[in-house]
């Protein structure tokens, strides 16, 4: 496999977990993926910047008619970012999935894997079951690793 299908794989990666979860570090993290391997930016990371720049000129015409009113929560708006989403976007719930495929790749059933997995992790069955679900439905297949299952 060549680096292009590579890349290509990394970004699919952050543009099915943008999908699942709505948090827009995925876009950027493609975004800054795409330029490191001189990649061109895919187009619905194109289409999530359009929607910020309409957001962000909104923000600063709204602020400059209200006297300049700090403007920075309604730029985090404009940028559908939430706090949580700066510092956890790739959350646990990609890890609950790789670590519940890969035992399922050891023949053991989903129940015992989602269970072994919560055991290991220290959280609830029903945590790690919401991020197998999640994951399973972003990443269908039998691959353990997000990259590999966009192949499949």
């Amino acid at each position: 496999m060549g680096d292009r299908e590579t890349n290509a794989d990394f970004i699919e990666v952050e543009r099915r977990a943008f999908l699942a979860t709505g948090n827009a570090m995925h876009a950027w993290a493609a975004y800054s993926f795409a330029r490191v391997v001189k990649a061109p930016p895919p187009e619905w990371v194109l289409k999530y910047f359009d929607r910020c720049a309409r957001g962000i000129l909104k923000v600063s015409h709204d602020s400059i008619e209200k006297g300049g009113k700090n403007p920075a929560p309604k730029v985090l708006d404009a940028l559908h970012l939430k706090g949580s989403d700066l510092t956890g976007f790739h959350d646990k719930w990609m890890v609950y999935g790789m670590n519940v495929r890969n035992l399922m790749g050891q023949n053991d059933k989903p129940d015992f894997a989602i269970e072994s997995v919560a055991k290991a992790m220290g959280v609830s069955y029903s945590t790690v079951w919401r991020g197998w679900k999640r994951y399973d439905e972003t990443f269908p297949g039998d691959a353990v690793m997000p990259q590999d299952a966009v192949k499949e």
